[in-house]
């Protein structure tokens, strides 16, 4: 929020062409990024998730993401993977 004297550090910060698009200083708003790499099957295996989940084959576990419970998946997904990251950037931004 403005006024607030938290700054997102440099390496989370939106870009610059973002920021004059969006009217907000770099410095106030920033991009969580998360990957995980796998490979995409041509054959729907596993009964779980949404989307793409029963064809994206995650090989070190060896399952699709269908196939992995929610604490698996959530643990090498993108999504977790990126959650992660900004509950760490948050604690950071609030211990200092």
């Amino acid at each position: 929020p403005m006024g607030c004297h938290l700054v997102i550090p440099e390496k989370y910060r939106i870009s610059a062409e973002l920021s004059e698009k969006l009217g907000i200083a770099p410095e106030r708003a920033g991009v969580i990024v998360g990957e995980c790499h796998g490979i995409i099957g041509t054959e729907e295996k596993g009964e779980g998730g949404f989307g793409y989940d029963n064809l994206f084959f995650y090989p070190d576990l060896g399952k699709t993401f269908a196939e992995m419970d929610g604490d698996e998946k959530n643990s090498v997904s993108h999504r977790g993977i990126a959650m992660r990251e900004l509950a760490n950037l948050l604690m950071g931004l609030i211990n200092g």
